[in-house]
């Protein structure tokens, strides 16, 4: 994995894309969490070593089967899906490829597609990556997180065939440790290190995952400027703030949901569609924190992920009577746009891009997501893992 990482980034440092007749991307969501970028880089790697001719420009989406409103234009390039999300584009059944199916991880089927085609090639470094992000989000398998299917279970157990001397809490416990360390970050970059965000109708709905307890943000001084720079200087018109905290001792995981925006009848308007859910529900229970602006809530419900939450705020700003003066003037970035051109002209420090794959003189496979930094070199699986966290961080 790692000679091959090196090789390809030679080919964009140089700028060699032009050379190749074939440019298939694989893309992962914008929160570029572990389970993404790892999705990520190892469905190109697959595509490394079984890579079909298709047309010029292929997309190939992992962890999530919706593009963003700057993305749409890439829409017809989508050749194939790897989702674990609730499918929301069901237009491209004809033409893509589609492996769509809800289990914890969306790494599981990314695991299940390598164990059907290429087995040979998942070596320990591969079986690793797979193992520990499946374990990390299904809070390693336990019942009470209701986030592992069979197929995750089956899973594993098969990836622990390829890896020596490791056990699923040691795994586990060192890539939460690592991901829930949030020591040195501004109340700024804790948003964004796990965030997504829900756009259409002109409106941008923000939704970080932090670790953690809500009654944590007390400590963070004039919170509620804070929130309102971070929602002005990127054109949000409101924040869902989804926290999860997991107690290694008793086993217990906790959920928490918060939502805050500047216009009330927004900020109420996106309570009552999370209140009103069904099937499944949140169970949300009012939490009183005494932080201005922010309307919080235990959420019973703890195995409503994001991955419920975001089609829920989906229908919110697609379907529902919103306010029309917030959304009046507002403008969506093109970030998507500016991050092709960065790409065109390696500008790599500002809008970085990592690009996976190449197949002799004709073909290239790119795995792309928002981090600035490359793999590095490392001795054991597990500190490979780490250090791929790390860089997400």
């Amino acid at each position: 994995m790692e000679p091959f990482l090196r090789s390809c980034k030679s080919y964009v440092v140089l700028g060699c894309l032009n050379h190749f007749e074939e440019v298939h991307v694989v893309l992962g969501n914008e929160s570029c969490d572990l389970d993404s970028a790892v999705a990520s880089v190892v469905t190109a790697f697959l595509l490394h070593q079984k890579l079909r001719k298709e047309k010029r420009l292929c997309l190939t989406l992992v962890d999530h089967n919706v593009l963003s409103a700057d993305q749409q234009c890439l829409e017809e390039a989508v050749v194939r899906v790897i989702d674990h999300h609730k499918l929301e584009c069901r237009d491209r059944r004809m033409r893509c490829d589609m492996t769509v199916e809800m289990v914890g991880s969306c790494c599981t089927l990314v695991a299940e597609k390598m164990f059907t085609t290429c087995p040979s090639v998942i070596d320990q470094q591969i079986a690793m990556l797979l193992y520990g992000t499946i374990l990390l989000d299904t809070v390693c398998l336990l019942k009470e997180a209701k986030r592992a299917t069979e197929k995750d279970i089956n899973i594993v157990i098969k990836l622990e065939t390829k890896l020596e001397k490791v056990t699923r809490i040691e795994v586990f416990e060192a890539l939460q440790k690592a991901k829930f360390d949030l020591s040195g970050l501004t109340f700024e970059e804790m948003l964004r290190k796990d965030l997504k965000v829900v756009e259409g109708n002109k409106f941008r709905i923000a939704i970080p995952s932090i670790p953690g307890f809500l009654e944590d943000l007390k400590a963070e001084p004039k919170l509620s400027i804070a929130m309102e720079e971070f929602i002005t200087q990127n054109n949000y018109h409101g924040l869902v703030i989804m926290t999860i905290h997991h107690n290694s001792e008793t086993r217990k995981v906790q959920r928490q949901i918060a939502v805050y925006s500047p216009d009330p009848v927004i900020k109420e308007q996106i309570v009552n569609t999370l209140k009103g859910a069904q099937d499944p529900g949140l169970e949300l229970e009012p939490l009183h924190l005494g932080i201005s602006d922010l309307m919080s809530f235990n959420q019973r419900n703890i195995a409503a992920s994001r991955k419920v939450v975001l089609p829920l705020v989906r229908s919110f700003i697609q379907e529902s009577p919103v306010s029309s003066h917030s959304a009046k003037g507002s403008k969506i970035p093109t970030s998507s746009s500016y991050f092709f051109h960065s790409f065109h002209t390696n500008a790599l420090t500002r809008v970085p891009t990592s690009f996976l794959k190449h197949n002799h003189k004709t073909k290239l496979s790119v795995s792309m997501f928002s981090r600035h930094k490359f793999i590095p070199k490392s001795n054991t699986t597990l500190t490979f893992l780490l250090k791929f966290l790390k860089i997400l961080k």
